[in-house]
C-alpha cells in the first residue's frame, strides 16, 4: 500500500517543512560520543551514529545516515535531549534494519526514512511535527534473503510512561505492522497521548497489544483527532487494553499526500467528491456581491473549504469538513461546523463558532500583536478586541508579539513569529512558540507549579499535562514554583512566593522576584537579576540564595534596575566597596565572606545598614566585575 491518491491533505508536516533547513552548510563526520552536558552538535553531516551519554544535549541542523542499527541512541535514563531539524536515514546493516532514533527527549521537525523504525522511545517523550516514511530494511545482504524485519513509524515497547505524539506524519507503506506500535514486551505503559497526527499503513494503523505481560498492564493511552489511512488489515489492532478513541477521521485505503501548511497544495482544496453542489453555494463559485464592502451570508459544502469573507459584517457557515474561513473586516459571524477548522475573523468585534471538532482562532493575518483570551475575551486587544469565542480549543497569534491565554481544556496555543507569551491555564496544553523568543507564563495559577523546559514529564499544577515546543521562557505564579530550563538560553521569573529556579546548561537570566527564592544557573554564563529591593530582603524571610555562582565562569549579579540612591533622582548604579563597612553614604555595596557563604548588602538611603541583602551558599571571593551596577 503506498499514497497513490491526487488529493492532499493540508496542514501536516512534509519534506519541505522538516528535515534540514534550508541554506545549512554541512561539516562532514564520523560518529559522535557525546559526554559533556549540554553539547550542541549543528550542521553536521554524519556517516555514523551518535551516542549521547550525557543530559542536555542538542542535535539540529544535522543529516544522520547510519548503517548501524540507529541513527541517534540516547543513553536509558539521560534527560533533556533535543532532535530537532534533521535528516535521519538509516537502512542499518541487519535483517532487521535500524532506527531512526532510539531514547528518549523531545524530537521535532526530523525527516525519518530509509528506517525499519522511525522512533523507538524509552521514556517519557515529546514526539511532534515529524515526517517519517519510506521505511526500509536491507532484506537483502551478501546475496542472502533475509526478511524479518518489522516496521512501525513510531515504536513503544514497555517500560515507558508520557509519551505525547502531536502533529506528525507518518505513513508506513510496507503492509504490516503499523504507523505507532505500542506493548507491553518490556514493562508496564501509561499516558500515551496521539493526538492530531496523519497516520496511515501499516498491518493495523494503530496497534497497542497489552498480552506480552500479565502483571505489566498498559493503561491511559489515547488516539485523538488523527486523520488515518487505513492499514493493510485495518485501522486498530488492541489487545489486552482498551485505548481511549475521539474524533479520529478513517479515510480509507486511498491515503492523501501531506502538505505542510507552507506548501501551495498540489490540487484545489474544493471537494471533488459527489457531495460537492453544482448550484452556485460551490465554494469555487462565492455568492460574493458585486461590491466587496457588502457583507455576504456564505454556506459551504460537507468538504473542505475556503471561505473568505469581505470587507463588512458577514456570516460565513462552514459545515461539514477541515474549513478554512477568513472574515476580513466588519463584524463577522464565522461558524466552523463539524470538523476541525479555522477562524481568522479579521479586524472588528466577531463571533468565532467552531462547532464539533478541534477549532483553532487565528489572527495570522494582523498587522500587529494582540491579545487574545479563551477564557476571558474582555482582556482582547488588536484584531482580537471584541472576539468571543464559541466550541474554540486553540488559538494561533500573528507574526508579532501576542499573548494568547487557553482556558481549563486541554489548548493548543501557537505563538507563531515575535516574541509571544503563552499561558494554557488549567488542564494539559500544548504551548508552540514558534519563531521568536517566547515564555510559557503560569502567571494567575491558583497554586504553585512545577515546570520543566527539558523535562514536562514532572510538571505539576497547572502546568500538568503541559509540553513545549520552541519555548526558552518560563514564568511562574504568585506561589511558590519551581521552574527549569534546558540546554538554550533560558529566562526563568519566579514571580512571588518562595521559588526554585534552575537554568540547566546554556546562558540563562534567574529573576526570582519577591519570596525566598533558591536560584541554580546550571552550565553556562548565567546571569542573577534583581529589580527591585523587596526582590531579596535582609531578613532571612524574603532573602534569595544562588547556589552555584561561578564569576571565573561567566556569572553575573544584576543590581542595575535597582535605583542604589533613593534620595537622587534617576536611576543611580551602586558604589561596590568591597568587603569594607558601610561609610553612611547612600548606593554603597559591600560584601561580607564567611567560611562557607557568602552575603551582598546595598545601603540606598545613606543610613550605613543594609536595604537589601543576597545570599550566596558557598565562600567567594567576590570583585567588582562579577556585578552589574
Amino acid at each position: 500500500m503506498a499514497i497513490t491518491s491526487t488529493k492532499t491533505l493540508t496542514g501536516f508536516p512534509d519534506a519541505k517543512s522538516t528535515g534540514l533547513p534550508d541554506g545549512v552548510v554541512l561539516t562532514a563526520s564520523g560518529d559522535v560520543n557525546v559526554t559533556k552536558a549540554g553539547t550542541v552538535l549543528n550542521a553536521l553531516d554524519i556517516k555514523g551514529t551518535i551516542w549521547v551519554m550525557a543530559p542536555d544535549v542538542t542535535i539540529q541542523n544535522s543529516r544522520i545516515t547510519s548503517t548501524d542499527w540507529t541513527g541517534i541512541w540516547i543513553k536509558p535514563g539521560i534527560t533533556g535531549t533535543i532532535v530537532k531539524d534533521n535528516e535521519i536515514l538509516n537502512v542499518g546493516s541487519s535483517k532487521d534494519g535500524a532506527n531512526g532514533i532510539f531514547g528518549s527527549g523531545t524530537f521535532l521537525r526530523n525527516d525519518i526514512h530509509n528506517v525499519e523504525n522511525g522512533i523507538n522511545v524509552t521514556g517519557a517523550s515529546l514526539i511532534q511535527d515529524n515526517y517519517i516514511h519510506d521505511m526500509k530494511a536491507p532484506n537483502v545482504r551478501a546475496g542472502t534473503v533475509w526478511g524479518g524485519p518489522h516496521y512501525d513509524g513510531i515504536e513503544i515497547n514497555g517500560g515507558v510512561s508520557g509519551v505525547d505524539i502531536r502533529h506528525n506524519t507518518i505513513i508506513n507503506d510496507n503492509g504490516q505492522t503499523s504507523a505507532v506500535m505500542i506493548n507491553n514486551d518490556f514493562g508496564p505503559v501509561s499516558n500515551i497521548k496521539v493526538d492530531g497526527n496523519y497516520l496511515a499503513g501499516g498491518g493495523y494503523t494503530l496497534y497497542s497489544d497489552g498480552s506480552f505481560s500479565s502483571t505489566d498492564k498498559i493503561s491511559g493511552v489515547e488516539f485523538t483527532n488523527n486523520e488515518l489511512g487505513q492499514g493493510h488489515w485495518g485501522y486498530y489492532y488492541f489487545k489486552g487494553n482498551t485505548p481511549t478513541l475521539s474524533n479520529n477521521d478513517e479515510m480509507g485505503t486511498d491515503w492523501p499526500t501531506p502538505v505542510s501548511p507552507e506548501t501551495p497544495p498540489v490540487t484545489p482544496e474544493t471537494p471533488t467528491t459527489p457531495e460537492t453542489p453544482t448550484t452556485p453555494e460551490t465554494p469555487t463559485t462565492p455568492e460574493t456581491p458585486t461590491t466587496p464592502e457588502t457583507p455576504v451570508t456564505n454556506k459551504a459544502t460537507n468538504g473542505n473549504d475556503v471561505l473568505t469573507g469581505t470587507a463588512g459584517a458577514d456570516k460565513i457557515d462552514g459545515l461539514g469538513g477541515n474549513d478554512t474561513i477568513k472574515g476580513l473586516g466588519g463584524n463577522d459571524a464565522l461558524k466552523g461546523g463539524a470538523g476541525n477548522d479555522v477562524l481568522d475573523g479579521g479586524a472588528g468585534a466577531d463571533k468565532l463558532d467552531g462547532g464539533t471538532g478541534v477549532d483553532t482562532a487565528s489572527y495570522a493575518s494582523a498587522k500587529t500583536g494582540v491579545t487574545a483570551s479563551l477564557a476571558d475575551a474582555s482582556i482582547n486587544t488588536g484584531d482580537a478586541k471584541g472576539d468571543t469565542y464559541v466550541s474554540v480549543e486553540r488559538l494561533s497569534g500573528s507574526s508579532f508579539a501576542d499573548k494568547l491565554y487557553g482556558n481549563s481544556g486541554a489548548n493548543l496555543l501557537s505563538g507563531g513569529a515575535g516574541n509571544d507569551l503563552l499561558n494554557g491555564g488549567a488542564g494539559g496544553d500544548r504551548l508552540d512558540g514558534g519563531a521568536g523568543t517566547d515564555m510559557a507564563s503560569y502567571a494567575g495559577a491558583k497554586t504553585g507549579v512545577t515546570a520543566s523546559l527539558a523535562n514536562a514529564a514532572i510538571n505539576t499544577g497547572d502546568a500538568k499535562g503541559d509540553t513545549y515546543v520552541s519555548i526558552e521562557n518560563l514564568k511562574g505564579s504568585g506561589y511558590a514554583d519551581k521552574l527549569y530550563g534546558n540546554a538554550e538560553a533560558n529566562l526563568l521569573e519566579g514571580g512571588a512566593g518562595n521559588d526554585v529556579l534552575n537554568g540547566g546548561g546554556g546562558k540563562d537570566v534567574l529573576y526570582g522576584g519577591a519570596g525566598a527564592d533558591d536560584l541554580i544557573g546550571g552550565a553556562g554564563a548565567d546571569t542573577f537579576s534583581f529589580k527591585a529591593l523587596g526582590d531579596s530582603t535582609v531578613s532571612v524571610s524574603g532573602r534569595d540564595t544562588i547556589f552555584d555562582f561561578s564569576g571565573t565562569g561567566g556569572d553575573r549579579i544584576d543590581l542595575s534596575a535597582i535605583d542604589a540612591n533613593a534620595a537622587a533622582s534617576g536611576n543611580q548604579a551602586f558604589n561596590y566597596i568591597g568587603n569594607a563597612a558601610f561609610s553612611g553614604k547612600a548606593g554603597e555595596l559591600r560584601t561580607v565572606k564567611s567560611a562557607s557563604d557568602t552575603y551582598v548588602y546595598g545601603d540606598v538611603n545613606g543610613d550605613g545598614k543594609a536595604d537589601f541583602a543576597v545570599h550566596l551558599d558557598d565562600a567567594i571571593s567576590l570583585h567588582k566585575g562579577y556585578f552589574v551596577l
